[in-house]
């Protein structure tokens, strides 16, 4: 059996060791992305009280029918921080619901890879953005399952909201 010996360490030298490790992992800690705008200048607002199903191919999003909206940013804007929020319930037949907005077929921030916000039975509601250059942009609320297979999602008495605010 081999033997073990233990070596003290000065604390100075500890100290740096830890000093080192914890800094390595502090630069590895994603960055918190931002973005600033003006005084909110439109907003338009689509929700449905009746039942919405979905049905999702296996591994693919499909487009919520209705929550979507058209956001224009005029020509004299260098950019718009369009903001969009979801209200719903959601129920899934094959995994858990996913649900993440796009703007002219991108995902909205926060964006991890693929990954959208998962809904349950109780009602959900989350804040997506993004950044734009002045012209006409589509903004689109899409779902998925969450294990990749195919299936229907539900949405309930769902309200989605885009509002436009100047920037840059």
């Amino acid at each position: 059996m081999p033997k073990i010996t233990r070596i003290a360490l000065p604390s100075a030298v500890a100290g740096a060791v830890i000093a080192l490790v914890v800094s390595a992992a502090v630069a590895r800690a994603p960055k918190p992305q931002s973005a600033k705008g003006g005084s909110i200048s439109a907003v338009t607002a689509v929700s449905s009280a009746e039942r919405t199903y979905v049905n999702v191919p296996a591994g693919k999003w499909a487009n919520v029918p209705g929550a979507n909206a058209k956001v224009t940013v005029p020509s004299g804007w260098h950019a718009a921080l369009v903001i969009a929020t979801l209200s719903a319930d959601g129920i899934c037949s094959g995994g858990e619901c996913e649900v993440r907005v796009t703007v002219d077929g991108h995902v909205a921030n926060p964006a991890a890879n693929t990954d959208g916000f998962l809904i349950g039975q109780r009602n959900a509601t989350f804040v997506r953005w993004m950044t734009v250059g002045h012209g006409a942009h589509t903004v689109q609320v899409q779902v998925g399952i969450a294990t990749g297979t195919e299936g229907t999602v539900r949405l309930d008495d769902w309200s989605f909201t885009v509002e436009r605010a100047k920037s840059g």
